[in-house]
């Protein structure tokens, strides 16, 4: 069987073709059911972005963290609160 592969075309063309950096978050000894510990955790991951960002020389302004359903609605509920 023969795989043609087709790159991407269009507007973020560039974008594509860059390298993705992955970073492994720690297991933080927290339960993402108590709000105070889900404030936490973003705490924790927004000060671990800035260090990032500095460190690498970036300029990206956003983060995105991964997780399952439940972990999304309990991040969104903190961000509709602050």
């Amino acid at each position: 069987m023969k795989c043609v592969v087709t790159p991407i075309r269009g507007p973020f063309t560039l974008a594509y073709a860059l390298k993705t950096e992955v970073v492994p978050l720690p297991v933080l000894p927290l339960n993402e059911t108590e709000y105070q510990d889900v404030v936490k955790i973003l705490e924790y991951y927004e000060q671990l972005f800035h260090r990032i960002k500095e460190k690498a020389g970036s300029t990206q302004d956003h983060l995105q963290a991964g997780g399952d359903q439940l972990t999304a609605e309990r991040f969104r509920y903190y961000f509709l609160l602050y």
